[in-house]
């Protein structure tokens, strides 16, 4: 199963959008934490709209290949 970050905002859950295994989403709110100790982070399970990394990369690389900006 892959998850991703989730934070409550206005009373309803904020999805991070970027999906990976349950130890590498642990390693990001660590992350997180260290730069912003007082949020509220946690680990939820992922839903269809997220992306891997992979997919995140690759969608991010088409974006700057076709502004020509790679």
């Amino acid at each position: 199963m892959l998850y991703e970050i989730g934070y409550i905002q206005n009373g309803e859950i904020v999805r991070g959008g970027v999906k990976a295994p349950l130890l590498t989403v642990g390693k990001w709110i660590r992350e997180q934490l260290e730069l912003c100790p007082d949020a509220e982070l946690f680990a939820i399970p992922a839903n269809g709209e997220a992306m891997t990394e992979q997919e995140l990369h690759a969608s991010l690389d088409a974006y700057f290949e076709e502004r020509g900006l790679s």
